[in-house]
């Protein structure tokens, strides 16, 4: 199988999809997710993966594992670098912004940098510890290439059935709740002081399981043993039957199909002024929270709270102003705004990021 220039060409797509799913623009709700439970951040992953096992297995086999792995390294270093100057302008250019209060959407993108410091926020970023929203998605990618020449290494000399194998077993754990024990544990370890949901959206335990397998493609790829063609004839049929089935319910459910407690958030709730961007949607729940803090929790989906957020009842001096992980101050009842301390919000659970389309969530794909 020679280089195929429509694979090239879709991998190209994820990047513009990717793009367009996160634009503020009414494109995400036509980009985000329009098959189904998967996206073009799924579609990278395992592209990448793909190329990156064909062209290194050659090289390593052509020149020598230490070449494959110095070329692997400094292509690394290379995109470590290009991360490091999205961090540069995120923390030189649009904290300043967010920081005057008028930009409540930046601001919320960075509330980790607010509320823990510069000091920690800056040195966990470029440990990759501490991953921004729409930041997240280039270190995972750096830890997979860093794991690739020791996967290439191992797969010589005991093949790839135990990789596979353990990568599997890594996926599941992944979705049984491995990352937020992971993350206790270092916590207590090591005393990394950060919320989960602040270390990126894509648990790195389940979407090693795409790289591992992009990885085994692409060396097989390269061993001239991936019959695509054959594969996909014998596929077609099956595949044809499964879109017929499930894809009508990716538009109907919500809309004229009903799953009762299964139903996908619908309904618009209130929201503080400075988390007007948060807004999410919920269904068949009563209103209900506290009246300062306009929280009420929902459900504990791994690392992430989801709260409704609408208060039962208004404050007198009307909705609260702005709500940081920090601190919540009051609407101007007096000359001077009563701030209550973090406790009253939660100290590692701020409110969804976003609409429905982007609720801040740990992605086990």
């Amino acid at each position: 199988m020679g280089r195929r220039l429509e694979i090239d060409a879709v991998r190209g797509l994820m990047l513009v999809w990717m793009v367009m799913t996160h634009l503020p623009t009414l494109l995400p709700a036509y980009t985000n997710q329009p098959f189904g439970f998967v996206s073009a951040s799924e579609g990278f992953i395992f592209l990448s993966a793909l190329f990156t096992g064909r062209i290194y297995y050659r090289l390593a086999e052509h020149d020598g594992y230490p070449a494959m792995r110095q070329r692997l390294l400094l292509r690394t270093l290379r995109l470590y670098g290009y991360h490091a100057l999205l961090l540069a302008f995120a923390f030189l250019v649009a904290v300043p912004i967010a920081a005057h209060g008028n930009r409540p959407n930046l601001y919320n993108l960075l509330d980790f940098y607010f509320a823990a410091g510069p000091k920690q926020a800056v040195i966990e970023a470029f440990l990759l510890i501490y991953r921004p929203p729409l930041l997240d998605i280039l270190p995972m990618y750096i830890i997979f290439l860093l794991i690739t020449p020791a996967a290439l290494k191992f797969s010589r000399r005991v093949g790839w059935t135990p990789i596979l194998a353990g990568s599997v077993t890594l996926w599941f754990l992944a979705h049984l709740g491995f990352r937020g024990a992971e993350h206790d544990f270092v916590n207590r370890v090591l005393g990394i002081r950060i919320p989960l949901n602040e270390m990126g959206s894509f648990d790195v335990w389940a979407w090693q399981f795409l790289w591992i397998l992009g990885l085994w493609f692409g060396v097989r790829w390269a061993q001239g043993n991936l019959e695509v063609e054959a594969w996909a004839k014998r596929a077609l049929i099956p595949a044809a039957m499964i879109v017929a089935i499930l894809l009508p319910f990716r538009y109907t459910v919500g809309r004229w199909v009903e799953l009762g407690a299964f139903e996908p958030i619908e309904r618009d709730e209130w929201v503080p002024d400075a988390h007007a961007h948060r807004h999410f949607k919920t269904i068949g729940i009563d209103s209900g929270g506290d009246a300062l803090t306009g929280r009420q929790l929902l459900m504990w989906n791994a690392d992430v709270e989801i709260s409704l957020a609408r208060p039962t009842t208004m404050p007198a001096c009307g909705p609260p102003r702005s709500l940081s992980p920090e601190k919540v101050t009051t609407s101007q009842c007096s000359r001077d705004s009563e701030m209550v301390g973090s406790s009253a919000i939660g100290a590692v659970a701020p409110l969804p990021r976003s609409s429905m389309s982007r609720t801040r969530r740990s992605r086990a794909t």
